[in-house]
């Protein structure tokens, strides 16, 4: 009598989503018995827990969340708070300083591994196998019901029953065509020292990936003009230094049950931003009114006023929309799908400089840059020429007026692609291309909203494919948060392990393609 065959599951990505993938299917394998298990994860670079965003070794490259909000552990929210006191022991009450710090992004990819190794050893005890494999997966090919895995150098992974990909953060096509240029850096966390410091050098892009790159000119001696280039977006607020618990009113479970009547409605724009409006309102004790939200520019002005009001802890606002996060997934699910699209269409760029502001710390370099005349912001960005000079014209037309300018060096701090057919990504685009995988229509990989398995063109759920991260965003919006991933990572496990078979269905030929 033979044994029931392991089951085998493949992790493609070792970021922060691949990790807490991981550890929520064993937490879950343990607490269901369903121990007979092999975990495979797939991740091409060298070390775990980097992904793009943590994998800069830069001090100034801080994280743009507080470390209390940093757990990635679902039944302990101070599992950050705790490791950071473990490995750099500092004194004072739990709710010191630490709590509130903007620490370097390195350190939070240093707890990821630290997770990701108790994960391991908690397997170990239970009886699940993990292993890690550091080569890219290419393809993947049905083998009856199972999965092959075509993986770069030829490396050979054993068939596998389900799949969960995890590939975070991608690059887009925005300004491929600079690609190879000198003087072009596609990626703003990994600038070269040759920049020279007296050099006028173009940021594309106003949002935390630029206020990034600042921190690196400002800490790497430049001195040299620096322009940021967006469409429409000026550069975020600024968070106060720290935050305090805010019970929403508004914008609740109860309040979104009676708008949809009980689900069978679908919300529009305008009644969302009516529960957003009212919310912040009350937060802000009726200071924060609609032409301030809407009509938002950044000047040298504006935000001196900013860092004056988060250091009086007068940004009540954000701590209202930070506790939406939870929340917001099932907000955008009940909206029309008009609405949606008409929000990331119009709206979105006013949003993120609300929801995602910088960092006190950051707030303060950024003033000190525009104080001197160092830093300007260009609106209305349109098209970038290289020049027979080696350097750049970026040209600009806001509000009906033209003007170019000319920049030596030049940044892409553009952020995620959301469009996965444009992404760089090989395994993506040969899922795509055989309709393994379907795109959703507002950015993104077409998921189920509760399971994360992926949906084929068709809309019909594959059974062996699940999808987690930024790339979820049509189907979850806010897919940028540790939160929001952790929370995912949780509901993806429960229902793979549920899913998966509980025995051997024998040998299987290769099905035809």
């Amino acid at each position: 009598m033979t044994s029931p065959r392991r089951a085998k599951v493949a992790i493609v990505g070792g970021g922060a989503c691949g990790i807490m993938a991981c550890a929520a299917l064993v937490r879950e394998a343990a607490a269901t018995g369903r121990t007979s298990l092999d975990v495979h994860v797939v991740e091409k670079q060298a070390s775990l827990g980097d992904g793009v965003a943590y994998a800069t070794p830069y001090d100034w490259h801080l994280l743009n969340m507080q470390a209390a909000t940093m757990s990635a552990t679902p039944d302990d929210p101070d599992d950050f708070i705790t490791w950071l006191r473990q490995q750099h022991p500092v004194a004072g009450p739990p709710n010191d300083d630490l709590l509130h710090a903007y620490l370097p992004r390195h350190r939070f990819a240093a707890y990821l591994r630290h997770r990701f190794a108790e994960t391991v050893r908690a397997a170990e005890h239970a009886g699940v196998r993990i292993e890690v494999h550091h080569t890219e997966v290419l393809d993947c090919h049905a083998w009856g019901d199972r999965l092959t895995l075509e993986c770069a150098d030829g490396i050979q992974l054993p068939a596998i029953d389900r799949m969960v990909l995890c590939l975070g953060d991608l690059p887009g096509p925005t300004f491929r065509e600079l690609t190879g240029h000198p003087r072009y850096y596609s990626d703003p966390w990994n600038l070269n020292d040759d920049i020279p410091q007296a050099a006028a050098v173009g940021i594309l892009g106003t949002g935390l990936t630029a206020i990034d790159a600042l921190a690196h000119l400002h800490h790497t001696g430049h001195h040299g003009p620096i322009h940021c280039f967006s469409r429409t977006r000026p550069f975020p607020t600024v968070q106060p230094p720290a935050l305090t618990p805010y019970r929403l009113r508004h914008l609740t479970p109860d309040r979104l049950k009676q708008l949809t009547e009980g689900g069978a409605r679908q919300l529009s724009l305008p009644q969302v931003a009516n529960l957003f409006l009212h919310e912040l309102q009350d937060a802000s004790n009726g200071t924060l009114g609609v032409a301030q939200l809407l009509h938002r520019t950044r000047t040298h002005d504006n935000l001196a006023t900013e860092i004056e009001d988060a250091m009086a802890h007068r940004t009540r606002w954000y701590e209202a929309l930070d506790a939406t996060s939870q929340f917001a997934p099932y907000l955008w699910q009940a909206m029309h799908p008009k609405a949606k699209a008409d929000f990331l269409t119009r709206h979105h760029g006013l949003w993120a400089t609300w929801r995602h502001p910088m960092p006190l710390p950051n707030a303060r370099r950024i003033h000190h840059m525009h104080r001197t005349g160092q830093l300007q912001w260009h609106s209305g960005m349109e098209t970038v020429t290289p020049d027979h000079l080696g350097s750049f014209q970026v040209h600009c037309h806001p509000e009906g007026r033209h003007h170019t300018r000319h920049v030596d060096y030049l940044i892409n701090a553009t952020g995620t692609c959301y469009h996965p057919w444009l992404t760089t990504s090989p395994l993506l685009a040969a899922l795509l291309g055989r309709g393994a995988l379907a795109a959703h229509p507002l950015g993104g990989i077409d998921v189920d909203f509760h399971t994360l398995q992926a949906h084929a063109p068709n809309k019909q759920a594959d059974q062996r494919l699940y999808y987690i991260g930024p790339l979820t965003r049509g189907v979850h919006f806010y897919t940028n948060a540790i939160e929001t991933n952790l929370a995912n990572a949780t509901r993806m496990a429960m229902h793979l392990l549920h899913a998966l078979p509980t025995s051997s269905s024998g040998r299987t030929t290769p099905a035809a393609r």
